[in-house]
């Protein structure tokens, strides 16, 4: 874990260093062989400020949810009830020199009858002919009295290859309960403080989409998250009906399968804000990244298991 906190340090720095080094040498050329490969791309990183809104709802399994359309992972539970869920994120985008790009995604809903928010910020290296290359750090607070925070640390990697985009987020998450609602005597009855604390975990989410034509991503991917892991799948279409603009929506379907009753199913639409009229797989290309948001998941619990309404967070990702 040690080892791959010091990687993820390290991509981050480099990442600092490389913007610093374009931001620097405007007009002229780097004396760093790599950093020059990296900003000779033809394309602008991000084009120009742009954003997207992201609206959604649906239901989850268990304590499953499912943030601005994004399938997650539910509590360790073995409850089967379904519990409704729904929320918006908001994404803004702005361009740093030519070769790279800085991201802000700020989501907010509820699932059943507990609220959420979640912050994440973005920094990265994009060629939109060849990949993407940053990092991101990313919070989040789920439910009243007794709920949960958790932070992830991560790098993000994506490759694109004529109709296909492979993507990939490694990192690290933390959780922790906030106690407000228990008094001292509940607090040790649950075992302590340190039974509301959770580890670092390994995570990581990848995905394959496929565009058979520019306005359609069919995507499969998996995601490994407190140790527990999930299937997922999505289907999203910019309306052609709103093609000719700088704003376009379009209408997505996504799901998750995942372990210990943790199924869930979301439909929303997302909107764009472009500066140009593009279609869907330029502008998840050539504008905004994919806005990487939260998973409900639950750690393994410790000792004893906190009370009832007790619940975690992951960290995953929509478009």
């Amino acid at each position: 874990m040690k080892t791959l906190k010091v990687a993820i340090s390290l991509l981050l720095l480099s990442s600092v260093s490389a913007v610093a080094d374009e931001t620097a040498s405007t007009g002229s050329t780097s004396s760093l062989p790599m950093i020059t490969a990296m900003t000779s791309g033809e394309k602008p990183a991000v084009d120009g400020v742009n954003g997207k809104l992201t609206v959604y709802g649906g239901a989850g399994e268990g304590n499953s949810i499912n943030i601005a359309g994004i399938p997650g992972l539910s509590p360790a539970q073995s409850s089967t009830v379904w519990k409704g869920a729904g929320g918006a994120i908001g994404t803004i985008s702005v361009p740093l020199g030519h070769s790279f790009g800085a991201q802000v995604d700020l989501g907010s809903g509820a699932f059943g009858n507990r609220p959420f928010g979640d912050a994440t910020g973005h920094l990265f290296w994009r060629d939109p002919d060849k990949g993407l290359i940053g990092v991101y750090g990313s919070g989040l607070l789920y439910g009243n009295n007794v709920g949960r925070g958790v932070w992830t640390a991560a790098g993000e990697f994506e490759s694109y290859l004529g109709r296909f985009t492979g993507r990939a987020v490694i990192g690290v998450q933390g959780a922790s309960s906030y106690t407000a609602g228990l008094n001292p005597f509940e607090v040790y009855s649950y075992g302590g403080r340190s039974a509301f604390t959770t580890p670092d975990y390994f995570t990581d989410i990848v995905s394959a989409t496929f565009y058979p034509i520019d306005d359609l991503a069919l995507s499969v991917g998996h995601v490994y998250s407190f140790g527990r892991n999930a299937v997922t799948g999505e289907v999203e279409y910019l309306l052609p009906q709103f093609r000719g603009g700088n704003i376009a929506p379009s209408a997505f379907v996504s799901a998750a399968y995942g372990w210990d009753n943790s199924s869930n199913i979301m439909a929303g639409i997302r909107i764009y804000f472009g500066n140009h009229d593009k279609t869907l797989i330029r502008r998840q290309r050539e504008d905004d990244p994919p806005a990487r948001v939260g998973y409900a998941v639950c750690p393994s619990a410790k000792k004893q298991r906190p009370p009832t309404n007790y619940v975690g967070f992951g960290n995953g990702y929509s478009y």
